[in-house]
């Protein structure tokens, strides 16, 4: 479904790239919407709240990863807690129901988000089991959780069947393991993007692999969410301190999870079945920068109530000077692109070729196309890899506008590779 919103917005302007650019900002829209949503849940300022998804949606991981929409693309899965959560506070099933419609729409939108939002869920449902079953059982029916169970169920039964066949039986194969180079390590906390504006480089790691790791949080964040602890850890409110405990839990978690092979804990993770699909382990980082947000905005909120005491001006101000301060810590001027521009364009030989054959077809391109870029040796290992990527036939495409059989997403069928 994001490619048909993408498609959406290319026919309307008649431009991929402008298109592309609506796409994207469409997405952190949605994403800064949804996440100041949920830190309404925990904070009672809508100030803070709007500088927590500001926290989010412009973090240096964010932005990083702004290639990969389908994965920074939160919206369903956070707009599904703040339904489950106003669900459970109030006691409305409707909510509920709604809260499990967003939990599984998100399938349709990115597969990653799916799977972790569904242990998040997994473990809400734990804990409300072992704390809180009697008040769940109170004002939750047969009729509401079967209700529930389609809302979430119908939507995801679909693509989850064509997962499992696609897992047993698709003639697929991925020429680049990325399991162990997509795993964090601890100097990647240090790391921030390229360009910023007020940090020096700390090295300019610019291809996908390691731009996408780059998780320092900045000073304003980091000294946020410590105050934040501060301030969610007294409150003692029946609303705040459960949910507090699991985003703890979920961030703990997740943060142990994004570490993949560098974590020698996780030496059997690649054994469990499924888990092939996800072949990032960095991107477990999304949820932990996620609840770093929302702790974020109990602190920025405690700050933004000390100074509002003295007059609402005072307030709006330290609002207004955290947001910048954030977003001079992490976002890049300009922010920076792939060393890409080389080979984005088709070569004059297959320009000339497709000029000659006007009409829409779908070709084959053998031998397949192989490109390096200019740090790269003849003999490197991600030959094989290059030439699947869809920076190459994909972006060739919209140039001479007919379709090429080039593979999608790192992933290749045998029989292509044997040919």
């Amino acid at each position: 479904l994001p490619t048909a919103l993408f498609v959406v917005f290319e026919l309307l302007t008649q431009s991929e790239i402008v298109g592309y650019y609506l796409f994207i900002s469409t997405i952190f829209a949605l994403n800064g919407f949804a996440v100041t949503r949920l830190a309404l849940s925990f904070v009672g300022d809508l100030r803070a709240a709007v500088l927590a998804g500001l926290a989010f949606t412009f973090s240096g991981f964010v932005l990083g990863n702004v290639d990969d929409p389908n994965v920074v693309f939160v919206f369903f899965p956070v707009m599904a807690f703040v339904y489950l959560i106003r669900g459970l506070r109030q006691k409305d099933p409707r909510a509920l129901c709604i809260g499990c419609l967003f939990s599984g729409l998100q399938i349709w939108f990115g597969f990653y988000l799916f799977v972790y939002q569904s242990f998040l869920l997994v473990l809400l449902l734990l804990a409300l089991f072992v704390i809180d079953f009697r008040s769940l059982r109170s004002f939750v029916r047969s009729r509401d959780v079967v209700r529930g169970g389609l809302c979430l169920g119908l939507p995801v039964l679909p693509l989850l069947i064509l997962y499992f066949i696609n897992y047993e039986f698709a003639e697929i194969v991925s020429p680049y393991e990325v399991f162990k180079d997509c795993s964090l390590s601890l100097v990647n906390f240090v790391r921030h993007l390229p360009d910023n504006l007020i940090y020096p480089d700390t090295g300019r790691f610019l291809d996908w692999v390691e731009i996408r790791k780059h998780c320092y949080p900045g000073v304003l964040l980091s000294l946020g969410t410590v105050l934040g602890i501060a301030v969610l850890t007294k409150d003692e409110s029946r609303e705040v301190r459960p949910g507090f405990m699991f985003l703890a839990a979920a961030f703990f978690i997740f943060l142990f999870l994004s570490f993949g092979a560098n974590n020698p804990l996780l030496s059997g993770f690649r054994d469990i079945p499924l888990v092939t699909y996800l072949r990032v382990p960095s991107r477990f980082y999304l949820v932990c920068q996620l609840g770093l947000a929302l702790i974020f905005a109990a602190g920025a909120g405690a700050v933004i109530a000390r100074f509002a005491r003295k007059s609402r001006l005072a307030g709006w101000t330290a609002c207004v000077v955290m947001g910048l301060v954030f977003l001079v810590e992490n976002v890049p001027v300009p922010l920076y692109g792939y060393e890409y521009a080389s080979i984005i364009r088709p070569t004059s030989e297959s320009l000339r070729f497709y000029a000659s054959h006007p009409r829409r077809r779908v070709v084959v391109d053998l031998p397949s196309t192989i490109v390096f870029l200019p740090t790269q040796s003849v003999n490197t290992a991600d030959r094989l890899w290059f030439f699947t990527r869809e920076i190459i036939y994909m972006n060739w495409q919209t140039y001479h506008r007919q379709i090429i059989v080039g593979g999608a997403n790192g992933y290749v069928s045998k029989s292509r590779t044997e040919v």
